[in-house]
């Protein structure tokens, strides 16, 4: 049993359970935005305008965890870009 437990440890540290790709169901700041007073007072344009950044955020944005790095797409002036970070778990906090 003991030897069945360190293998099951040493899985766990080189596969990790956040590897994979995962993609935004929500994003809960974003859509406060989208609700607040200040957005509805906008311009029916503007307001548009907005609705699309944020589908468009939520149709191409994921996250993929490959090792201690994460490759992920964010929206920067409208576009999607690429970008790279690294990660890591402290106590129950991802940093």
């Amino acid at each position: 049993m003991l030897k069945l437990n360190f293998i099951l440890i040493i899985l766990l540290l080189i596969n990790p359970v956040l590897e994979g790709r995962w993609m935004i169901d929500r994003f809960i700041t974003f859509e406060i935005i989208l609700n607040s007073k200040d957005f509805q007072s906008l311009d029916s344009e503007q307001q548009i305008r907005g609705m699309e950044l944020y589908d468009l955020y939520m149709e191409e944005v994921d996250l993929n965890f490959k090792g201690d790095t994460v490759f992920f797409k964010d929206l920067k002036n409208g576009k999607i870009i690429d970008k790279i970070g690294f990660w890591s778990i402290d106590k129950d906090t991802l940093i």
